[in-house]
């Protein structure tokens, strides 16, 4: 069923817009979209139109396109995130305690669950607590640059230095993309940049296109414009001579990351820390 069908039979099945709507008798929690493929094959049943009663003459299992999911969420679903959950009953007197009963067994059940689960936990947190898990490294002098240590080797700078080079590395190949689709837009005559709606046939391949409006320029983040200030005019509308000329904060974040087996194996990086602080306030802006 399609959307707009779903919509069409729920506003004619409720035009006030005010009944609850459920699935098995379940409240539904919440409607997202997915792939098709995900979590499942999508089954879709093909239904002829003229008949008025039972419609369904053949039905599709499909990985394609995507699907809208809806998720329901019962009473003993939320117990289990909140045994402590209130619930009002709105029955007939004789049938409150029955069900009381039922909700108030799986409470106790899923508190037993979580204080085993507890258990286990601070059994096993008391074992580890005995291992020293954490360790302090000496910090090291080599000719170059200082040597930080970490059980998995030695690295030019520390753990919270290499958390930065990885935020800005993030912001650095987002940038790359960026400016390659800046360069493509650029590249292209007025004429030429446009929105394409395209048309397909019955097996999906397209066989024309609307123009449904004018592309808009795509946007750099501030760290990709700060470093291609340091490029020639010339180099900035072609990536590979772009990529050579700015600095490579991903060999930098990679020479950070990476161990290796003694000091002197260690390579100082290209970066100061003042590049590093003012990369981190230009991501932030």
């Amino acid at each position: 069923m399609k959307t707009k069908e779903l919509i069409r039979q729920l506003q004619e099945a409720d035009p006030s817009g005010e009944i609850e709507v459920c699935c098995g008798n379940e409240d539904i929690h919440f409607v997202e979209t997915l792939e098709a493929y995900y979590d499942g094959k999508l089954q879709v049943l093909k239904r002829d139109p003229s008949k008025t009663c039972y419609n369904i003459i053949g039905a599709k299992v499909t990985t394609r396109g995507c699907k809208v999911q809806i998720h329901s969420h019962s009473i003993r679903d939320a117990i289990s995130n909140n045994p402590d959950l209130p619930i009002e009953y709105d029955l007939e007197d004789y049938m409150i305690p029955e069900y009381k009963k039922s909700y108030d067994e799986w409470r106790e059940e899923v508190k037993s669950i979580k204080e085993e689960v507890q258990k286990e936990f601070d059994a096993m947190s008391e074992k580890l607590s005995i291992v020293e898990t954490k360790k302090v490294y000496p910090v090291i002098k080599n000719k170059e640059t200082e040597v930080h240590q970490s059980k998995y080797g030695f690295h030019p700078c520390s753990v919270e230095t290499c958390r930065k080079l990885k935020k800005i590395n993030k912001a650095f190949e987002q940038g790359l993309h960026q400016h390659s689709a800046w360069v493509r837009w650029m590249n292209k005559k007025p004429h030429n940049r446009i929105v394409r709606a395209w048309k397909r046939n019955e097996k999906g391949q397209r066989i024309g296109f609307d123009i449904v409006g004018n592309s808009v320029e795509p946007v750099i983040n501030n760290l990709m414009k700060s470093l291609l200030k340091t490029v020639p005019a010339w180099a900035k509308i072609m990536p590979q001579y772009c990529r050579s000329g700015v600095l490579d904060i991903t060999k930098e974040y990679r020479n950070a990351r990476m161990p290796v087996s003694s000091p002197d194996q260690v390579k100082p990086l290209s970066i100061t820390n003042e590049q590093i602080d003012n990369f981190l306030s230009l991501i932030d802006q």
